[in-house]
């Protein structure tokens, strides 16, 4: 009898018990576990349960026919240039069906010119061979603080009645075309980006050989009502700066209806101080900020120091976004 669990280590385990862990992961249908380095920015890769269950699975092929299979993601082309330039992936996700993983490398110091990286990488013939398909910069103010796919498969459940029957539940969030993926991702400058593939794929000319444009991306902010329609973007990246310093998202969820184009979006910002190009802190320029034009007013400059004025806000942002992928039109975006 074949013991599932031999290449079970406490390391693969402890992930899902510790709350206060930051190394990133994502177990996939087909057991596939994806682990955030936590030194470097590389992807690395396990198997779980090894050979004998691997082998039964349907649609999982292994080049190596080595197990258990440990491999590792192949970095794209930014981090092979300069793999100084950015820290581990604080963020990770699998598409339904396995096809795509996404994962986010933040620059390896704050406010550093290269920025934050995101990439996706597609399943090619084999379980264990995986490729970079495309790649998108983020700003160093407009790190990705979360991630959701949209096309999740239809749960199954037990329907009540006089016959015990098994019933799916309605699609769950915007409808999308067969074989298309899309993804949401919420940044740390409150803007909401959709990417989505195309119906029917669109050839993008200005990469060699024809090749295929696998994401389009449209934008709107979370902080004021604004509309995107593919092909007129009308997105303006909007600054919520106040008192000397500046809002910034550090903790946002994704939420779904079933059979609703509407999704909800809730958000916690933290206010933190202005800073310079050498990372210091302008004081003086906190605390005029901070001290009222008129003597009649109560807002003391000590008085909010004394609050706490900076730091994690103690409310929760709620923001409704509607998209429509199925529509005739461009895919809008609100």
């Amino acid at each position: 009898m074949t013991n599932l669990t031999e290449d079970l280590a406490w390391e693969d385990l402890k992930l899902m018990l510790d709350e206060n862990c930051v190394r990133p992961f994502v177990w996939s249908s087909h057991n596939l576990l994806f682990l955030s380095d936590p030194l470097s920015p590389a992807i690395h890769v396990k198997h779980l349960p090894p050979a004998a269950e691997a082998s039964r699975a349907p649609n999982v092929i292994s080049q190596t026919h080595s197990y258990p299979l440990r491999f590792t993601l192949p970095p794209p082309g930014p981090i092979l240039e300069m793999a100084h330039a950015y820290g581990p992936a604080t963020t990770l996700s699998i598409s339904p069906q396995d096809k795509y993983l996404f994962a986010f490398f933040p620059p390896a110091q704050p406010n550093v010119s290269t920025g934050g990286l995101g990439c996706i990488w597609g399943v090619e013939e084999s379980l264990d061979t995986w490729a970079v398909k495309e790649c998108w910069h983020y700003s160093a103010e407009a790190g990705v603080v979360a991630v959701r796919w949209l096309g999740e498969e239809r749960e199954w459940h037990a329907q009540v009645g006089p016959t015990l029957r098994a019933a799916r539940y309605p699609h769950l969030g915007p409808k999308l075309h067969y074989n298309h993926s899309a993804f949401l991702v919420v940044t740390a400058d409150h803007s909401l980006h959709l990417y989505f593939q195309t119906y029917p794929s669109a050839l993008d000319t200005s990469q060699p050989s024809g090749l295929h444009q696998l994401f389009n991306t449209l934008s709107v902010s979370l902080l004021s009502p604004t509309a995107a329609v593919q092909g007129h973007q009308e997105h303006l990246p909007v600054h919520d700066a106040t008192l000397g310093g500046k809002r910034i998202c550090i903790k946002a969820g994704i939420g779904l209806g079933y059979n609703d184009w509407s999704i909800l979006i809730a958000t916690r910002s933290s206010l933190i101080p202005n800073q310079h190009t050498d990372n210091s802190i302008s004081m003086a320029a906190v605390l005029d900020e901070l001290i009222p034009e008129d003597n009649t007013g109560e807002l003391t400059a000590m008085n909010w120091m004394r609050g706490g004025m900076w730091g994690e806000e103690d409310l929760i942002e709620l923001c409704e976004v509607e998209i429509d992928l199925l529509s005739d039109e461009p895919c809008k975006f609100f």
